[in-house]
């Protein structure tokens, strides 16, 4: 079967606080005739769960993401989400989703234009202030 995972299961895979859900998240991500897919928007979202819902910092919540864009049964834009974290985790001031629209802008040759003095500071060479 093909899926596409949400937030709400990865989060209770990455955290296992929910034990009957986690087990049942575990049994689909361990089976290898799934096809499983993590969309950008949901690493996202994962990202702002875990540093604002359950205060984890920049490395905890770049340990977490990784352990989702590793997995060998799911498919994601692992090289991509790779580079934005190294960023993010160096820059415990920024959020992901700041770090990952400044990294969206390189890819298509621009700078990301913010009014974040820290994410502009930290992030000089593809984030400046209008």
């Amino acid at each position: 079967m093909t899926y596409a995972l949400d937030t709400n299961c990865l989060v209770r895979w990455l955290l296992f606080d929910v034990a009957d859900q986690a087990q049942r998240v575990e049994d689909v991500l361990n089976n290898s005739q799934n096809k499983l897919h993590v969309a950008d928007a949901t690493v996202i979202e994962i990202s702002w769960v875990l540093s604002k819902v359950y205060e984890f910092d920049n490395i905890d919540v770049a340990r977490f993401i990784r352990k989702v864009i590793t997995h060998s049964n799911i498919s994601c834009n692992a090289a991509f989400i790779g580079r934005v974290l190294t960023d993010y985790e160096l820059s415990p001031k920024v959020s992901f989703a700041d770090v990952y629209l400044a990294h969206s802008a390189a890819r298509q040759d621009a700078k990301l234009l913010s009014f974040d003095k820290t994410l502009a500071k930290k992030l000089s060479k593809i984030v400046e202030a209008p």
